[in-house]
Formats: C-alpha cells, sequence, structure tokens
C-alpha cells in the first residue's frame, strides 16, 4: 500500500568529471526541515486557436529545474562547494546525473545531464542560520516503478 512519507526517499547524484568525487556517487543529506526537494512545472506543450476556432498543438522539448534545500548544517554542501569551486576553476559547466527514488509511492526517477544552475552561496543568518538552496536544471526526468 502507497503513502505520501517523503522521510524515507533518497537522491544520488554523479559529476560527469572523472575524479572530482574520489568515492563516487554521493548521496544528499540534511534536508531542510519543510522543503527537501521540487521540481517546476515544466509546459509540454503549446496550443492554440486560430481565428476559425480551431485548434493546433505541439510538442514542446523541456528541461526541468529542481530545488533542493538544505539544512545549514548539511553534509552534502561540501560535495555542492567541491562542485562549484571546480567549475569556478576550469570556468565550464560540469554535468551532473541522478537518480531520486520514492520508496512510498514506489517511483524512481532519473534525472539525466543536470546542470548546477543556481545556488545560495552563503546560509542567511537569522536567529540560527537558515537553510540554502540549490537549483539544478535537468535536460531530461524519466519516471520509472521501484520494483519492491
Amino acid at each position: 500500500m502507497s503513502t505520501i512519507t517523503s522521510a524515507n526517499s533518497s537522491l544520488v547524484l554523479t559529476a560527469r568529471l572523472a575524479g572530482l568525487f574520489p568515492a563516487g556517487p554521493f548521496a544528499v543529506q540534511g534536508y531542510a526541515s519543510d522543503d527537501a526537494f521540487a521540481t517546476d512545472a515544466v509546459v509540454s506543450a503549446e496550443a492554440r486557436m486560430g481565428v476559425d476556432g480551431r485548434m493546433s498543438a505541439g510538442y514542446i522539448p523541456r528541461m526541468t529545474p529542481q530545488t533542493i534545500t538544505l539544512q545549514a548544517d548539511s553534509p552534502s554542501i561540501q560535495a555542492f562547494e567541491t562542485l562549484i569551486g571546480a567549475q569556478d576553476a576550469i570556468r565550464e559547466v560540469i554535468f551532473l546525473d541522478g537518480v531520486l527514488t520514492l520508496p512510498s509511492t514506489e517511483h524512481s526517477y532519473a534525472l539525466v545531464k543536470g546542470v548546477l544552475t543556481r545556488l545560495t552561496p552563503i546560509p542567511p543568518a537569522k536567529k540560527v542560520l537558515e537553510p540554502v538552496t540549490y537549483e539544478i536544471t535537468w535536460e531530461t526526468v524519466q519516471a520509472a516503478p521501484v520494483v519492491v
């Protein structure tokens, strides 16, 4: 029976630059309590109505932005800082791949050819340090059932 639990989800990222993460893919850890990850709504088709009342529509390729929100003390911030530092050093983007698994709904998502497009470089300081966000824009997101 499916539930809507998000606490048992996992997100694993892999950089397409050999040696950047010697231990290999890394599991994102230390999500913020109210926002772990989310994707923006995307447009998959365009529909138009002609002056004669006839509709025409067409497929639109799409990218999918994903926001990852981490607590200020998340151990995964170091991995994102390593990625940003490497991109700054080589003055080039580093592509990522990922797998998002949602056991509660028995779904997983292959995240293909993403780039880090936005980030919060320093945690906002209020009474306590606030969460930081990272946005990865994916070329392709493919859903697949999780085999239990």
